[in-house]
Order: C-alpha cells, then sequence, then structure tokens
C-alpha cells in the first residue's frame, strides 16, 4: 500500500500567470508522428515533423497488449521518416518515438502511435454495467432502453444497477464487484449515469494548491477489485472545501495512488448542480442521451479537426498542452491541429477534438473561459481535454469539468495535464472507455508529467464511444425451415460497407461470439448449429477505415433480432417438429414491424403484442386463419422504445416471437 502527501507544488502560476521563462512552446515536448500503411507488402511508414536541434532520435516498438517495450533502434537524428516492413497483417502494433533536442535546454521530446493493417477493433465488447441513479430512472425510461439498444447494436451485453442517492458506496461496490466477479472475462464496462452516489480518497492536491489537499473524486473505487481500500489513517481538514476532509472512520477513503489497476473501463455522466445552464439537471441529461444516441448513428458529426487553446506555455517543462498536440497528431493529422481561441472559434465552427488549459478555479479556466461561457455560447466540440486548477475536483456547483457535456455537442471531458491523458488509441477505433483506462493504469509506460496513477484521474462522459461511427445493415430479420435445424439470418446491404459480422449472444451466456469465419459479402447467413436457448443475433456492418494511424476494421452500429427458444419451441411434446412458425421482420420502413406467421392448418388464431409487463397491448389478429403463410404489421408508433412480445395462441400450438421497438 503507498501512502504520501499531496505534492505541494508552487502553482500560484497555474491560478494568476502565464510562463514565460523559456522560449520553447509546448509541441516542443511532442513528436508529432503519423502513417501511412500499404497492405502489399505490408509495411507502415511514420512521419513526424523536423527539428534541427536534435542531438538523438530513437524509436521503439511492442505490440498493443504487451507488458514491456522492444529494443530501441536509433535513427539518424533529423529523420522525419521510418519504414516498418516487418509487420503482419491484422496485428496492431505501438510506437514510441523519443527525440531528445537542446533548445537552451535539454528536453526529450515524445511521441505516440498505434497502427496496423487490416486490425479488427471492438469485436468482443463484452458485458456493460449501466449504473443508473433512480432519481431520474423514470424519467429516461424510454432514453434509457434506447441507450440499452445502443450498446447492444455495438456489441456490448447491458447489465443494469439502479441505486439511490442515499445507497452505501461500499454496498454500491459490492453489487459491481458481485457481477465482475462472476464473469471478469466478459464484464469490461463500467457507464455511470446521474448523481449517483461519490467515492472520495487520498490526500492530495494534484493541481498544488495547500488549500485543496485532501481527497478527491474517484469513481475508480468502483471500478478495482483486487486491492485494498481503508478509512484508517488520512487526518485532513484544512482544505477549502469540506467535501476534501478526509478523516479517519468519515467514508472517504485514504488511497492516494491506486491499490491495484483498475478492472474496468469507466466513465461518468452526472450533471447535477450545473444552475448556469438554462436547462434543469433532468434536460440536460436528456440531452446528453439524445446527443449520444445522435452521435452514434452518425446524426451528430463534426470534421477531423482539433483546435488547442494553451494558455500556460512551456511551465518550466510540464508543457501542459503537449497532450493536446501529442494525442491530435495520430487522431486528425497534424495539419488539423488549429491554435485557436476556443469560444471565438467552437459556437460557430464545430470540431472534433479540443484541448483547452490555463489558470484555473471551480467554474474556470483562465484563457480558455467560464462554466457560463459554455452555458451563453455552446461549445461545438465532442471530444474534449481541459486543465487547470481546482476544477479537476469534479463534484461542485457549475464545475469547468463538466460544462462541455452540458453543450449541444460535448459528449466526453477529461483533466489532462498532471497527468497527460493518453487517448490516441482511438486512431485505430479503441473507445473513450479503453483510453480511460489505459490512461488511469499508466504507473510508467508512457509519459504522464507527473501525478499519474493517482485515484483522481476519471472521465466524464460515456466510456463506450468511438471515433467514426456508422449504421449498417438497414434491418435484420431471421427465418427458420420446418426442420427447425438451422436459422437463417437475412439483412439489407448498405452502401459503403465491404462486408458484414454475424454474432450470436445466448440468454444464459449473454455474451456475442462471432459466427461467420469470413467476412460476408451477401446479405445473408445460416446458423446451421442454433442454440437451444432464446438467441439474440447481431449483424454489424464493417468497412475499411484508413485514418492518420493506420487502417483498421470499422465495426458498425448494427442491426439484430431475436429468436425465442428457437430450436426448443419449435418442437412439440412428441419430439415432432411441426411447421407453425412466427417471426419478426424489424423494421422494414418507418415504425413498422412485420409479423410473419406460417400456419400448419386452418383455424382460429389469436396473434397479441405483450409489454414487459405481461399488458396486451394490442391485438393484431383474432379470427379464422387458414392454412399457410400470413404477414401481419404492427404500427409500433405509439408505443414506448423496449423489447415486446408477440404470442400466437388458439388452435395453432403456442408460439412466441420478440420485438424491439427502437425508434428514431
Amino acid at each position: 500500500m503507498k501512502y504520501f502527501a499531496g505534492v505541494l507544488i508552487s502553482f500560484y502560476a497555474l491560478f494568476f500567470c502565464h510562463e514565460t521563462l523559456h522560449a520553447q512552446v509546448c509541441s516542443d515536448a511532442v513528436v508529432m508522428v503519423q502513417a501511412t500503411v500499404t497492405p502489399a507488402p505490408p509495411r507502415i511508414t511514420l512521419r513526424w515533423q523536423t527539428d534541427t536541434s536534435a542531438t538523438s532520435l530513437v524509436i521503439v516498438r511492442r505490440l498493443v497488449g504487451a507488458t514491456s517495450w522492444g529494443a530501441n533502434k536509433t535513427l539518424p537524428k533529423r529523420d522525419t521518416v521510418y519504414v516498418d516492413t516487418t509487420v503482419v497483417l491484422g496485428t496492431e502494433y505501438e510506437y514510441r518515438i523519443t527525440r531528445a533536442v537542446k533548445h537552451p535546454n535539454a528536453i526529450n521530446a515524445i511521441g505516440y502511435i498505434r497502427s496496423g493493417i487490416s486490425v479488427t477493433v471492438g469485436d468482443n465488447a463484452g458485458g456493460c454495467i449501466l449504473l443508473v441513479d433512480t432519481t431520474y430512472a423514470a424519467f429516461f425510461k424510454n432514453e434509457l432502453v434506447r441507450l440499452e439498444q445502443d450498446l447492444l447494436a455495438e456489441g456490448n451485453i447491458v447489465i443494469r444497477v439502479n441505486v439511490g442517492a442515499s445507497d452505501s458506496i461500499p454496498l454500491i461496490k459490492t453489487r459491481l464487484a458481485n457481477i465482475y466477479n462472476a464473469d471478469p472475462e466478459h464484464i469490461k464496462t463500467l457507464f455511470v449515469f446521474g448523481h449517483v452516489p461519490i467515492p472520495y480518497s487520498g490526500f492530495i492536491n494534484p493541481d498544488g494548491h495547500p488549500d485543496h489537499l485532501g481527497g478527491w473524486p474517484t469513481d475508480n473505487y468502483y471500478g478495482e477489485f483486487d486491492g485494498d481500500w481503508t478509512d484508517d489513517y488520512v487526518d485532513t481538514s484544512k482544505s477549502r472545501r469540506p467535501a476534501n476532509h478526509n478523516v479517519a472512520g468519515d467514508g472517504k477513503f485514504d488511497q492516494s495512488q491506486l491499490p491495484d489497476d483498475v478492472n474496468l473501463q469507466i466513465g461518468r455522466v452526472d450533471l447535477s448542480n450545473m444552475p448556469n445552464f438554462t436547462l434543469t439537471e433532468k434536460e440536460l441529461l436528456k440531452q446528453y442521451l439524445d446527443k449520444d444516441h445522435a452521435y452514434r448513428i452518425g446524426t451528430l458529426v463534426a470534421p477531423e479537426r482539433a483546435l488547442i487553446d494553451d494558455n500556460f506555455g512551456y511551465f518550466g517543462g510540464e508543457a501542459f498542452a503537449s497532450s493536446g498536440w501529442r494525442n491530435f497528431a495520430p487522431l486528425v493529422g497534424t495539419d488539423s491541429i488549429h491554435e485557436l481561441d476556443w469560444f471565438t472559434t467552437l459556437p460557430t465552427t464545430p470540431y472534433l477534438w479540443a484541448y483547452g488549459c490555463g489558470g484555473g478555479y471551480d467554474n474556470s479556466c483562465g484563457g480558455v473561459g467560464t462554466t457560463n461561457d459554455f452555458a451563453v455560447n455552446n461549445s461545438r466540440a465532442i471530444f474534449t481535454l481541459l486543465f487547470g486548477s481546482y476544477f479537476g475536483d469534479w463534484n461542485l456547483q457549475n464545475n469547468f469539468l463538466r460544462a462541455p457535456l452540458c453543450t449541444s455537442y460535448g459528449l466526453t471531458c477529461a483533466w489532462s495535464g498532471r497527468p497527460y491523458w493518453d487517448v490516441f488509441p482511438m486512431g485505430m477505433g479503441h473507445s473513450t472507455g479503453e483510453v480511460a483506462m489505459l490512461t488511469t493504469n499508466n504507473s510508467g509506460t508512457y509519459v504522464a508529467n507527473y501525478a499519474n496513477y493517482w485515484v483522481h484521474v476519471e472521465l466524464m462522459g460515456d466510456p463506450t464511444l468511438r471515433l467514426r461511427p456508422f449504421v449498417a445493415p438497414n434491418s435484420v430479420s431471421v427465418a427458420i425451415p420446418e426442420e427447425k435445424n438451422n436459422v437463417t439470418i437475412n439483412w439489407q446491404n448498405t452502401e459503403g460497407v465491404d462486408s458484414y459480422n454475424v454474432y450470436r449472444a445466448s440468454v444464459n451466456d449473454h455474451y456475442f461470439v462471432l459466427l461467420n469465419l469470413a467476412p460476408i459479402v451477401g446479405s445473408s447467413y445460416v446458423d446451421w448449429h442454433p442454440i437451444t436457448d432464446s438467441a439474440i443475433y447481431l449483424v454489424r456492418g464493417v468497412r475499411s477505415e484508413t485514418t492518420k494511424s493506420g487502417n483498421y476494421l470499422n465495426l458498425a452500429h448494427g442491426k439484430f433480432v431475436t429468436v425465442v427458444n428457437g430450436l426448443k419451441d419449435a418442437v412439440g411434446q412428441s419430439g415432432v417438429a411441426t411447421s407453425n412458425s412466427l417471426s419478426v421482420i424489424y423494421p422494414l420502413t418507418g415504425n413498422i414491424a412485420t409479423v410473419m406467421l406460417g400456419l400448419n392448418d386452418a383455424g382460429h388464431i389469436k396473434l397479441e403484442i405483450i409489454d414487459l409487463q405481461g399488458r396486451v397491448v394490442e391485438v393484431l389478429a383474432n379470427g379464422q386463419y387458414g392454412e399457410g403463410t400470413h404477414q401481419l404489421d404492427w404500427n409500433f408508433a405509439p408505443y414506448a422504445n423496449g423489447l415486446y412480445f408477440v404470442r400466437l395462441s388458439g388452435k395453432a400450438e403456442p408460439r412466441t416471437a420478440t420485438i424491439l421497438v427502437r425508434k428514431f
């Protein structure tokens, strides 16, 4: 267990002034690297900016997931290109380039990039715990169902946990730990939505202010299951804010550093206590859910460019904005990084990424703006990084770090400077939660300035988002033959999609597995070995995505269909297969779900739509139907999003199918 006092570095300049002692700028501390790739023969070409004062240049490579870097390779100090001809298709690599420079001071400039060719990313999303504040759970019933369906369409199985404002923080963690420990291979993400009880921990002040020393908020407590969190020995009550006071037995934890690596990719959307905005907390949360959905389906977009608003400069070598330069180069390319003023630019001009830093306070960042600026002027940046004093401690009124999430565009924000954040893997299709976990668990792998592995490192926003989302296919349906020995999944092709993947999840094991051995170029797939449990079939489009980082196979926001007890329900009591069938084509157009009914014999049947509470919401058929196939359409426009069941009864052998109502 590690215990130490927060570093009391003189940080008055973060509050009052701009560093002017050196001629260096933050980009001097960065090797801004980007890549081009060639599939035949396979090669990755890295390029970066030159520096005539370089005294040495070293590159090192490792496989993504490796615990250590490979051997250093020394390059001529003025080189700006490196060609790696030893790469394998489908393998993802990580590179670090270090350049020693003497300006007047000797410094190391560092750059990182992930790259590869035809790399599959996001194929095993796994399980996402959606931890929801019950205060608004009922208000957002439809929106949360839509979120769960969005997560499902991207390969996540969602486990909802609702908690109240007065629930015990240790008991909440126990619930989460039980879920994780039951299947640690698949449970990967924790999405905290609303003002869920907030853990505090530590004896820290990463912004360096003596009046800010104590416990800081840490959702990492909820996602770290191997170490010990104690409340025995920290004793501090001199900070400006009582929330940071931390004494033994008060429910706030002692740990300043993580006891162990976090096990989950964590992000929180908490828009409480933001009265600068005209929207209420409820309205802000709804706005967030709506724009989160819009981003996933490609209707909320921004050009692939990045803005940097640096009001600190080199700052004695800490170069806080270097985390913007270092990350943005492999994400959007060096030519698309613009040094501009935040609120002169972003209220009218959208950007995919933005970084801002300056002397801060609870609700402001010098040279960037205030929380009220976000409220009055808006900010059209989707992913944001900010840094300055005080506001990294985010659980306070009109907090500046959470302000971007209250705008019409902002989906994530992180306090990047102490330590630097590492978001560059998103250039190869990795999620916001993956880079949050990478940054949180960084104990020396990446340059961090300092305060890395401290408990305060957290993502504000949805941890499941990726760059370059798209939707494909347009619809999915299933067909089951009389013999019931296979399931055929059909879909409509989408323009611009190279191929498709088909996944299946059982209601018992819950997690999606890829069924096709090779990409499917057509519009159907036959599952010759269907499972007897109810199953969800998910079809996701695949397209080759070439970025400033490399090339990967980008998986679409897919469409899915449910087969309820497909094989088991298809067999009668005698074990002889019948030809009665019931399936759903969802949806072909608009708000219409088509129910396909196949009858072996003529007779009186009833076809009902039932909600999750078992209530009959509509009767589709109630009368005499002949032998053969019948098509019935259900207009679900008047109904809320969610799962509904189609129940067949009467003379025909009972059947059940599922309709997932998902209106855009």
